[in-house]
């Protein structure tokens, strides 16, 4: 899972750009998918403490939002 992989360290680029892929491949069509700051929502490149996973994507006529704590 993309968030545990976040919380055992290192950059957010390629576990962040897999995960966007196999959502895709399933059909989904991705907004956004990223590592952000809990506080601010601004970008990050690795996870740190309050990090939160965000994400959000169409199946169909249906959007999915969903975040989680990293």
């Amino acid at each position: 899972d993309t968030a545990r992989v976040l919380a055992a360290g290192g950059p957010a680029a390629e576990p962040l750009a897999a995960a966007q892929r196999e959502l895709t491949q399933e059909g989904f069509v991705v907004d956004y998918f990223a590592l952000v700051d809990g506080p601010t929502l601004q970008p990050l490149p690795a996870a740190a403490p309050g990090s939160r996973l965000v994400a959000a994507a169409r199946l169909g006529a249906v959007r999915l939002i969903d975040n989680v704590t990293v």
